[in-house]
C-alpha cells in the first residue's frame, strides 16, 4: 500500500503515513491548509479503493487518511502487546532454525528469509542484513562447511550481506561437488576439530571438578 501511496503521489504517502497537523474548528483555512486537505482527501480516495467491504466499513467514518492508515495497521498487525507476542514466536523460530540435511546453500537461506521477513513485518525489531549474513554462518553443517565458514568469519562480518556470504558459499559448493575427495577430507579435519574441542571441554570440566573437591576437602578457616 505504501509502495502504491508513493507512485500517486508523495504528499499521499505523507498524509498518510505522516499526517498533518489537526485542523481548528470554525476558522478560516490557509493555503497550506487547503492544500493538506486536497492531499488528505486523495490519499484516503486512494486507501478505500484498496479495501474490501468489511474493512472498508470499520474505518469509513475516520476523517484523516492517518487515522485510517492507523487503524488499518492495528487490524493487520494487531496491538501492541499482540505483536510482542507474534516476534517472540518468530523469534523462537528463528532461534531453532536449522538447515535440513538435503538442502543446498540457497534452499536454506529461501526457508531463512520467510521468517526475517515475518520478523521484520512486525515493525518492532529490525534484522540487519549483516545479522542475516552472520545467521547463515551459524546454521552451516561444520562437517561439511567448516572451511568456508572459517574463512568468512576471518573477514569482516559487519559490512556482510546475505548474497555476499552465499556467493562464497555456492563457489565453495560446486568445488566440494567437483572434487568429492576433497569434501570428504574436509569433513575428517572438521571432525577432528571438533573431536578435540570436545576434549579440550572435557577436560577442562574435569580441571574445574577436582578444584571444586580440593575447596570441599579444605575449606576456608573462618576468623
Amino acid at each position: 500500500m505504501e509502495s502504491y501511496l508513493e507512485a500517486c503521489n508523495t504528499k499521499c504517502l505523507k498524509a498518510t503515513t505522516e499526517g498533518f497537523t489537526p485542523l481548528a474548528k470554525d476558522v478560516i483555512l490557509t493555503p497550506q491548509e487547503q492544500e493538506n486537505e486536497k492531499w488528505n482527501a486523495k490519499a484516503k480516495n486512494h486507501i478505500f479503493r484498496g479495501l474490501c467491504k468489511e474493512v472498508f466499513n470499520r474505518v469509513r467514518n475516520h476523517k484523516t487518511a492517518h487515522a485510517i492508515w492507523k487503524e488499518l495497521c492495528t487490524l493487520h498487525e494487531g496491538s501492541k502487546s499482540e505483536r510482542e507476542e507474534r516476534i517472540h514466536l518468530v523469534m523462537n523460530k528463528l532461534n531453532i532454525f536449522e538447515m535440513l540435511p538435503k538442502e543446498n546453500a540457497n534452499e536454506m537461506y529461501s526457508h531463512l528469509n520467510v521468517i526475517v521477513e515475518e520478523l521484520n513485518g512486525l515493525g518492532l525489531n529490525q534484522m540487519s542484513v549483516a545479522d542475516v549474513a552472520r545467521k547463515i554462518l551459524c546454521v552451516l553443517p561444520i562437517e561439511k562447511y567448516g572451511h568456508i565458514v572459517t574463512v568468512l568469519h576471518q573477514g569482516d562480518l559487519s559490512t556482510a550481506t546475505p548474497m555476499s556470504v552465499l556467493g562464497k558459499i555456492n563457489a565453495h559448493e560446486m568445488y566440494m561437488h567437483m572434487n568429492p575427495q576433497d569434501d570428504s577430507s574436509a569433513k575428517k579435519e572438521n571432525k577432528d576439530l571438533a573431536l578435540k574441542a570436545s576434549h579440550k571441554g572435557k577436560a577442562k570440566k574435569i580441571e574445574v571438578s577436582h578444584q571444586l573437591q580440593v575447596m570441599m576437602m579444605h575449606p576456608l578457616p573462618s576468623w
